[in-house]
C-alpha cells in the first residue's frame, strides 16, 4: 500500500498521538476477533483461488 499518494496527509501539529489510548482490550475479546480476522482471510483467499482456477 506504499503508493497510495500523501495528498490528504495531515500538518504536522495534528498528528495522533502514538501508543495506547483508551481502555485495553480483554485478551479473550481480542482472540475472538483475530479469530474472525483469520477465518475471513481464509474466506477471501479461497475465494480468489477459486476466481483464478476458471
Amino acid at each position: 500500500m506504499g503508493a497510495i499518494s500523501n495528498v490528504e496527509k495531515k500538518p504536522p501539529g495534528e498528528k495522533k498521538p502514538r501508543g495506547r489510548r483508551g481502555p485495553r482490550r480483554d485478551p479473550a475479546q481480542a482472540a475472538v476477533e483475530a479469530e474472525q480476522v483469520l477465518a475471513m482471510r481464509e474466506r477471501m483467499t479461497d475465494a480468489l483461488i477459486d476466481e483464478r482456477t476458471y
